[in-house]
């Protein structure tokens, strides 16, 4: 009776353990899927599209009444809807390629708004011409992070 009773016992605590292995893994894979997530805003890319919406948001308020209202302000929620994306685009990375094709057609018309507040002289050239490169940044990094997705 005495070598039953120890066989059960054992076979428990071998299946705690074995139970306590897997729930550490988890736990180990969570830790590490949320310090991925927590570093979304050390990704370049995060760190050019925050820069680009600090600019664009100071330069908006040099607009012209008539424009810094519906311009500015489609400019400044693009701006933010990218943003956003961009940290999706990193924690979920089953949706990475859908995230990812959105934050382009984001930056597309990001560079359409800004461009069209340029013609219409809301924003001096010089200004233009020192956004641009920052976009250019922004779309490069995006081209390469999806293209290695």
């Amino acid at each position: 009776m005495k070598s039953y009773s120890a066989k059960i016992s054992f076979h428990k605590s071998f299946t705690q353990t074995q139970t306590s292995q897997k729930e550490i893994q988890k736990n180990i894979l969570y830790f590490l899927q949320t310090l991925l997530m927590v570093m979304y805003n050390d990704l370049p890319i995060y760190k050019s599209c925050y820069q680009l919406l600090i600019t664009t948001t100071r330069l908006s308020k040099k607009l012209p009444q008539s424009y810094r209202y519906n311009v500015g302000q489609h400019l400044h929620n693009s701006l933010v809807e990218l943003v956003i994306t961009v940290f999706k685009a990193n924690s979920f990375r089953g949706q990475r390629k859908e995230y990812l094709a959105h934050a382009r057609e984001q930056i597309e018309l990001v560079k359409l708004l800004i461009r069209l507040c340029k013609d219409l002289g809301g924003i001096p050239f010089v200004e233009y011409v020192n956004i641009q490169p920052l976009i250019e940044n922004i779309s490069k990094q995006m081209h390469g992070w999806q293209k290695s997705s």
